[in-house]
């Protein structure tokens, strides 16, 4: 039996760039092939905690197929936005998931893969969030304007888009002009 990996249980506090994610017509995928969505949900869980690791993320908490996470920086929220989505492109789906429209594969004019499987919408804010401990998880959680607002931010987006508030734009505005440290070095598409 596999050991349980622990996970950070304080999140950044201050400045807070709050992150939330959601599947588009999850609710559908679920209905068309229960069995399917389960094995992806396990599959779309994997890649969104590897990456939070890598991105310097924090796990907030899940409510069904949604993410709720939070970083020190809205730059490596972007970042890991951005590897996330690319690597979405690439998780070998169960079979069953392509044959639903809102999962299909989707070609752009070129030829170039823009859907593959379940899509993922994404939005964040940059603000400076109410934080206390959750007693039942003993885990940072978030609350207050700041916490809707990043909410609001993803709930207009489609599955496939990464969405940021002002806020968070005003954060990341001088990584802009630095050529020498870009978001993303390579673009999405090849």
């Amino acid at each position: 039996m596999e050991e349980e990996e622990e996970y950070p249980r304080i999140g950044p506090k201050g400045v807070v760039t709050l992150l939330f994610t959601d599947i588009q017509s999850s609710t559908a995928l679920w209905e068309a092939d229960e069995e399917a969505m389960a094995e992806a949900l396990i599959l779309h869980d994997h890649c969104l905690r590897t990456n939070l690791k890598t991105h310097d993320g924090f796990e907030v908490k899940t409510e069904g197929d949604a993410f709720m996470a939070a970083f020190g920086s809205s730059v490596d929220a972007a970042r890991y936005c951005i590897a996330v989505q690319k690597e979405l492109l690439l998780v070998k789906w169960p079979k069953q998931i392509y044959s639903n429209l809102a999962a299909g594969v989707q070609d752009d004019d070129s030829g170039h893969v823009i859907w593959k499987g379940v899509r993922v919408r994404m939005g964040f804010h940059t603000g400076e969030p109410a934080d206390k401990e959750n007693p039942v998880t003993n885990r940072t959680d978030y609350f207050g304007r700041d916490v809707n607002y990043a909410a609001r931010v993803s709930g207009i987006g489609d599955g496939g888009q990464i969405l940021i508030s002002s806020g968070s734009l005003e954060h990341m505005l001088p990584y802009y002009s630095d050529p020498e440290d870009p978001l993303d070095p390579e673009p999405p598409f090849g």
